[in-house]
């Protein structure tokens, strides 16, 4: 009876800590896509858990970066069945085509955790577009 009790102490001490580590959103190792398609970058991603989260949001750095830029927010949908989905349409406005992304975890109380990273090569841009957006960019 006491290792019993020991055990399930032991279990529900082990969750516990677990949870903590993970609060706000946990998204595993290969929870986490990015793929160049149709002149946009896609990032994909699909979460465990969902705890005291806030809200997402998608980080990019190009390879001759040395830090990320938060370039969107994405809410959270409660029945989305943990899965989201971006589409980095702002990829072809720069000179680079590889890029890593990473999705920033916000809670609640604004505490920051980080998923995994992945790159991307983004291959689909026309030089067309690429000088087209520029353009556009210039008159903003």
């Amino acid at each position: 009876m006491k290792k019993t009790i020991f055990k399930l102490a032991t279990i529900v001490i082990a969750l516990t800590l677990v949870s903590e580590i993970f609060a706000g959103a946990f998204i595993p190792q290969n929870g986490l896509t990015a793929k160049s398609e149709n002149g946009s970058v896609v990032i994909e991603w699909k979460t465990l858990t969902e705890d005291n989260l806030d809200y997402f949001a998608v980080e990019r750095k190009a390879a001759n970066m040395t830090d990320f830029q938060r370039i969107a927010g994405v809410q959270i949908w409660p029945n989305s069945n943990h899965y989201y989905r971006y589409e980095d349409k702002s990829a072809y406005k720069t000179t680079d085509n590889a890029y890593t992304y990473r999705i920033a975890i916000v809670d609640k109380d604004g505490s920051v955790s980080h998923s995994s990273e992945i790159f991307v090569i983004h291959n689909n841009v026309s030089g067309v577009k690429r000088t087209w957006g520029s353009i556009k960019a210039l008159f903003r």
